[in-house]
């Protein structure tokens, strides 16, 4: 059985965030137990796309094709990858197209359905009640009501959480979901040494794609009223106007010389940035998975983090953070129980990458994704 992989960025285009790491990170996984795996992505890295001479690569040990894009920003459309689709591929292979909202995972669906093959599809985040009203898209809307839906109902459909599940089920009613979760990347999965909880200043990090769904301005908010001293440090990239408009924010709560915007960061500086900080922070809006949780916490910090992330179940259950609702109130709280228990916080430092370990396992999380693979 061959799986082809189709997603419209792969690595090492980590501009667009969480997607990417995950994606290849499976596919790294996988295709040891799989060798006939193999990606079909475009060329798309933000601005300044990839060369592509569209035959297979190696990367990681993943053969990876990368198609020339015809059209960039969030369209990704390739005419090339829709004709190999046809050309190099059989009915007996499995389609598992990750996102949607594009050309290559819509059109790529559609094929796959029209052929009769088996079509597996990871919305990552973008089938959400929170994806749709946000976009003021009266297009979105228009199609997915007119034949998104119908595309989506044919479909094996696979998310990450059952948060994700329930934001895709008020949206479609689907009886072919699977929940299966990220796997971890824990090459930086260790017991740290305590971190020096002594220090006056609490020492913050935000580590993700700057987006609007992030939830920066009411952290900053929150940080504007908190009763402690911190500095936080914002490692991503955004969109410049939007960067802009959070520095101005900054500046009108006067606390933006508290704040380091050090951009984006390599995988591997990560485990450097993790070590020098107290306390990861995400609250989010929405957010289907975030990897990012799991590498802090497979280096030993702890997070903190809104309820609208997938994995507040799993840092709740665990007691690996603190969880709070995407209010103002709530999240100066969490801010200052984070800050004033240092007990908690050692505690996640040495048992956090144990427990990051042994729920998120390689070999069973890759089981259930090849049952997928099988499953009629």
């Amino acid at each position: 059985m061959r799986v082809i992989h189709i997603t419209p960025a792969y690595k090492p285009a980590y501009i667009y965030g969480g997607p990417t790491v995950s994606i290849s990170l499976l596919c790294e996984k996988l295709s040891i137990r799989n060798p006939n795996l193999i990606v079909f992505t475009t060329t798309a890295n933000g601005v300044h796309d990839f060369h592509s001479d569209e035959n297979i690569t190696l990367v990681d040990k993943v053969k990876v094709i990368y198609f020339k894009r015809i059209l960039k920003g969030r369209i990704h459309l390739s005419l090339s990858l829709i004709k190999s689709i046809y050309t190099s591929t059989s009915k007996e292979d499995v389609y598992h197209i990750h996102s949607w909202w594009n050309a290559t995972a819509i059109i790529s669906a559609l094929s796959g359905i029209v052929r009769g093959n088996k079509v597996i599809l990871s919305p990552r985040g973008m089938l959400t009640p929170y994806s749709i009203i946000s976009s003021q898209s009266l297009v979105k809307r228009t199609f997915q009501a007119l034949i998104g839906a119908w595309i989506l109902k044919q479909c094996f459909l696979h998310v990450t959480s059952e948060k994700e599940k329930c934001d895709v089920l008020q949206l479609l009613n689907h009886k072919k979901i699977t929940v299966i979760p990220n796997l971890a990347d824990d090459r930086n999965c260790k017991t740290s040494q305590l971190r020096n909880s002594t220090l006056n200043t609490f020492n913050i990090l935000f580590f993700s794609r700057i987006d609007k769904k992030k939830g920066l301005e009411i952290l900053f908010s929150a940080l504007s009223q908190v009763g402690f001293l911190w500095n936080l440090t914002i490692a991503g990239s955004g969109d410049d106007t939007y960067v802009s408009y959070l520095k101005s924010e900054a500046e009108k709560l006067k606390i933006s010389d508290r704040i380091s915007w050090i951009g984006f960061v390599s995988i591997k500086d990560k485990e450097k940035i993790f070590a020098s900080h107290d306390l990861l922070v995400l609250f989010s809006h929405n957010e289907n998975f975030a990897n990012v949780i799991i590498e802090s916490l497979a280096t030993g910090l702890p997070v903190a983090i809104s309820n609208n992330v997938g994995l507040a179940s799993f840092i709740a259950e665990q007691d690996l953070g603190w969880v709070s609702e995407n209010e103002l109130p709530d999240i100066i709280k969490a801010l200052e129980s984070a800050f004033s228990d240092i007990e908690k916080r050692n505690l996640i430092n040495v048992n956090g990458p144990a427990i990051v370990k042994k729920c998120f396992n390689d070999q069973v999380i890759c089981d259930q994704y090849l049952n997928l693979y099988q499953r009629n």
